[in-house]
């Protein structure tokens, strides 16, 4: 049996392409290959610690097409960094990236960020990676079936332009995920909610799938949730998973939250959802037998990275993944009252949460519920 809240999202595949002109390389001086290397090693260096990289080398002429192709194929990417490290013939690469299929960014990478009286023709040439990011996005515009594609521009020394590029693949594999995403229902939408729910035909227009949860089988998986199962959790794994200083009590009350997010999180494992929606005040919530609010449950999914929203809300779900995904907290909440002075919107919620939104050397609170959330908490 899987650990509880085991599931983290998987780094992405990013399949890297260097691009060069060999045409100019009988006037470049010795190495001239290795530091083009070079050049896209440090375009994408930043990005070893959250993607996957699977270096597919230069692009210098047709010899590299087949060879690059294979290596497509053998390991499928989620989306394709190609780097001019210089002018780079654009239509057998764009070509590769149309066969993989996969969203693609360019970096426009300068490593020069002078020009000075030493500047001549050699440098002219090595130095010309903008017009390489032209020649491919140009390319690839136009190329009949070819992915989409961005462009990020910016100085090898410049943090900002590593922290650019780093969300532009963020969403380019999002983009990608999307179209295979599969959303859990558990539950159905609370009356007089109507505005979020989803149907079939509105959720294939996006290119995902709903995965609606029978009673009978959530009801199962939370019954076979196990005394023991619950007080490891609440004794190691729930003190790992809230921030440092989390202020909590053990109670029946708890034990019954923590059931709770046990089993969501083993039947979203099971059935592949990557977020959801619990529609905990009924049968799928507090009417179970040891059921509960289902507010910690949500918070904790969320913390794994599959967001799980109230009330049957798909909308908002696909929405709070993308918050976390891209931003890296989410939170479901509605915009409430206005406060004129302040010049500012209440934002409220019933109970659920992100832990990721406490700062550093914050903490939380986690309140007694029963069967109604948020009722007695003040602020």
């Amino acid at each position: 049996m899987a650990e509880p809240f085991a599931h983290m999202q998987t780094p992405a595949r990013i399949a890297v392409i260097g691009g060069m002109m060999a045409y100019f390389e009988t006037i470049m001086p010795e190495g001239f290959r290795d530091d083009l290397s070079r050049h896209v090693r440090a375009a994408t260096a930043e990005l070893g610690t959250e993607f996957i990289l699977d270096d597919l080398g230069l692009w210098a002429d047709g010899d590299d097409t087949a060879r690059m192709a294979a290596r497509l194929r053998a390991n499928p990417p989620e989306a394709l960094l190609l780097v001019p490290a210089m002018a780079t013939p654009p239509a057998a690469i764009a070509a590769l990236a149309r066969e993989a299929g996969v969203p693609v960014v360019i970096p426009c990478a300068h490593g020069l960020s002078e020009i000075t009286e030493a500047y001549d023709m050699r440098a002219l040439c090595r130095h010309s990676t903008n017009v390489g990011a032209t020649m491919l996005g140009a390319m690839l515009a136009r190329l009949p079936g070819a992915p989409g594609h961005v462009v990020v521009a910016g100085f090898l020394d410049d943090a900002a332009f590593h922290r650019r590029l780093a969300m532009a693949l963020r969403v380019a594999v999002l983009a990608r995920r999307m179209k295979r995403l599969r959303i859990g229902r558990f539950g159905p939408v609370m009356p007089g909610y109507d505005h979020v729910g989803l149907n079939d035909e509105e959720a294939a227009m996006g290119g995902v799938e709903i995965v609606d949860i029978a009673l009978e089988d959530w009801a199962a998986c939370h019954a076979t949730v196990t005394g023991e199962e619950i007080a490891a959790f609440r004794a190691d794994r729930l003190p790992a998973l809230l921030p440092e200083g989390t202020e909590w009590c053990a109670s029946e009350d708890l034990d019954r939250a923590i059931r709770m997010s046990i089993a969501l999180d083993r039947m979203a494992g099971e059935r592949d959802i990557a977020c959801g929606s619990l529609t905990c005040r009924g049968p799928f919530g507090v009417d179970l037998p040891n059921g509960s609010i289902g507010c910690l449950a949500t918070t904790l999914m969320t913390g794994t990275g599959r967001p799980f929203s109230a009330t049957g809300d798909l909308v908002t779900a696909v929405a709070m993944l993308i918050g976390r995904h891209l931003g890296g907290a989410t939170l479901y909440c509605e915009l409430d009252a206005v406060d004129r002075k302040r010049d500012a919107f209440l934002v409220a919620n019933t109970g659920e949460g992100d832990f990721a939104f406490v700062p550093a050397g914050g903490a939380a609170t986690i309140r007694e519920a029963a069967a109604h959330s948020g009722r007695h908490v003040p602020g």
